[in-house]
């Protein structure tokens, strides 16, 4: 989500539909309202009552390797990747 503010390494603030809304609409030029077919979260639901409320959500990585955080470009697309990598 290139939406979510980074409160501090590895902790995002939970954005709202809204949050979602106005980025598609801001990148994409048109109403998103079409493309949108979830509803909002429950610390969403929870802010209209208090402000305040905040929302933990944990995801613990299975995994990690140097590699997953080089983005030298390449001259190859996604699709091609994957079909070299299952050969």
């Amino acid at each position: 989500m290139p939406y979510t503010v980074e409160l501090s390494k590895a902790v995002f603030y939970m954005p709202s539909i809204k949050d979602e809304y106005n980025y598609l609409k801001r990148t994409l030029g048109k109403d998103p309202a079409e493309m949108i077919k979830t509803g909002t979260s429950n610390v969403d639901y929870a802010r209209n009552f208090n402000p305040d409320a905040f929302e933990l959500i944990t995801e613990v990585p299975y995994y990690h390797d140097l590699r997953i955080e080089d983005t030298t470009p390449t001259d190859m697309v996604r699709r091609e990747s994957i079909l070299h990598l299952n050969k």
